[in-house]
This record gives structure tokens, sequence and C-alpha cells, in this order.
């Protein structure tokens, strides 16, 4: 395995490839390094990445998402690299927009995310986001994504239409409820072998014999949105998602921390004593009190306490499933 870092530097966005070398260190692979411009220099960067094989070659592809924040305005960017021969190779790139019959949405903040969402065998690139940046309790957040995957030509829709939801928190805020980030998730949230996707605090299903989405769960608005009564910013600096099945059900979970957090939250599908699965909190793990700022998680099995071996599809191997979540609170 490589590591991919993406700094964020005055005039650009630069994306290291890290390779491991003979003394047991790191070193970065200088063929690889890529660079993307920022376009107003007076705005905030945000980047999100993922990494995976989406056009079933024997190599990964990298993803990522440049947003850039300016005035309550935003843009978000995605950038698809393939591996090349010397270095890496740009197979595509643009604004991220979702199609839902006649209409269009341009993510304005965005994330990208990798799984088998139309259980096809093939991984599929989630691109998404929030559609308005600058929100109110009367002008909630939207969200939506959609799936695409990568041909000769560059990326096509894996499924004809996006997820899109609105978001409303149900919040008395007198002031503006600004969303400053976006966590798109792709999880195998109910075990069936395809993932499912959460977009923020909104987790989609795709119905692959019907072609549709549908909306499965939602988080509890006023945990992942905190400040609800009063002005609030949603961003990286206060809040991280993650996914594993930290609750070893061979389900993934999604997990999440904002500032001034007691408890990381756990949520995911859970089975009722008819094998029925419900959407909603499965765990809340106990944080140190007080103010929580700039939160990591990171699911990692770090107690090999019940290694359990499946074999993804999608992926082409055997993964390790249960991992034990870490946090990283500074």
């Amino acid at each position: 395995f490589e590591v991919i870092a993406a700094l964020i530097e005055p005039a650009s966005v630069t994306i290291l490839v890290l390779e491991p070398v003979d003394d047991g260190g790191l070193a970065v692979d200088d063929r690889l390094t890529q660079n993307v411009s920022r376009e107003d220099e007076n705005s905030t960067i945000s980047v999100g990445l993922a990494s995976g094989n989406l056009d079933n070659d024997n190599h990964d592809e990298l993803a990522l998402v440049v947003n850039e924040i300016s005035s309550n305005q935003g843009t978000a960017r995605f950038f698809v690299y393939d591996a090349a021969d010397e270095g890496l190779s740009l197979a595509d790139s643009g604004f991220i927009d979702v199609l839902r019959g006649n209409e269009s949405w341009r993510i304005k903040v965005g994330d990208c995310a990798i799984g088998d969402v139309d259980a096809d065998g093939r991984q599929d690139l989630v691109l998404g986001g929030v559609v308005n940046v600058n929100t109110n309790c009367q002008n909630p957040p939207h969200v939506a994504a959609g799936a695409f995957r990568l041909t000769e030509l560059g990326l096509e829709p894996s499924v004809k239409e996006g997820a899109y939801a609105d978001a409303a928190i149900q919040c008395d805020s007198p002031g503006p409820v600004e969303v400053r980030a976006a966590f798109v998730s792709a999880l195998d949230a109910d075990g069936d072998g395809d993932s499912e996707v959460a977009i923020n605090h909104v987790v989609f299903d795709f119905d692959g014999a019907g072609g549709s989405w549908s909306e499965i769960g939602r988080l509890n608005p006023s945990s992942f949105f905190p400040g609800e009564t009063s002005a609030y910013t949603l961003d990286r600096g206060n809040t991280d998602v993650a996914v594993g099945d930290v609750t070893a059900d061979q389900r993934d979970d999604l997990i999440y921390v904002t500032e001034n957090a007691s408890v990381i939250d756990v949520w995911g599908a859970r089975a009722d004593a008819a094998g029925a699965l419900s959407f909603g909190r499965k765990a809340s793990i106990p944080v140190s009190s007080g103010r929580v700022e700039n939160p990591v998680l990171s699911p990692a099995n770090v107690d090999r306490d019940s290694y359990s071996l499946v074999y993804s599809p999608s992926e082409y191997k055997l993964i390790f499933t249960e991992p034990v979540l870490v946090a990283v609170l500074a």
C-alpha cells in the first residue's frame, strides 16, 4: 500500500504519494505528485480523497474533491487520476452535478467515497455533498449524490439518477446554520454486500431492481448539528465521520463526533426479533468532557480481539472486519 497525502498550500492543493522504502520509512514518489490550482485566491479550501479500483484493472484509481468557499458561495470540483507507466494521468475532472429527472443540482461543498452502489460487482465513485452552504431553519441544507463508473471516456453514471433530500434539521435557530463541510460515505449498512450512501446525517440505499434511491435513516440532527438552537457552522474542524463495523455484526456502522461532544455516536442498522432492520443509534462511546477541537476518527482493529475474514466481490479480495474505533481528539 502507498500513503496518499493532500497538502493545502497558498496557491494550490498538492497530492503526494508516499512509497515504502528499504529502511522501513516512506518517501515521496515525485513522478506521482499532482497539483490543483486554486481558482479564488480568497477562498477557504477543503478536500476529500478516496481510492479504489474503478475500472476493473489491476490497480486503484485516486479520486480527489477540492472545495473552495468564499463570501458564502461554494464550488466543488472533482479529479480522478489513473495510474500510468510514468505516473498518474488525469482520467476526468469537472464540477459535481447530480441529475434527477429533469432537475440538476450542482454541489457547493462536496466529498467522495468508493463502494459498490448498484450491486454489479464493480466499484463506483460516489460524488456528492450539499447544494446550499448558507442556510437556516427556514432554508435547510439540501444534500445530493450520484454514483459513477470510470470508462475510457471518463466518468459515466452507474445509475441513471442521483440521491437527493431536503436535509432539514428541525431547529429554532435565529441565526444561520452554515454548512462548510460534506461527509460522503459508502457503507454496507445492511450487510447485503452492496454499499449504501451517507451524506452528512442522511443515509440512502439504491434499489437496483427498481432503479431508485430511498432514504433509510437519519442521524439525530440535534447531535450532528449541536448548535441548532443558535448560529452554527459545520466544518471539518468541529466534526468528523468514519465507517467501520465496530459492533461486530458484519454490518458497517456510521461513526461521528462533534465539538463539545461527550460521546462518539455509532449509528447503523439494527435487527429486531423478527430479523427486520431499522436504522438508528447502536452505541455511544464516552469521551473526556470539555471542548473537542479538530476531531479525527479512524476505525482499526488494534486489539485483534476477533478477526473475521470475508470476501469482498467488488474489491476481489479478502478483508478483515470488526475494527476498533480510534479517536484523536485534539
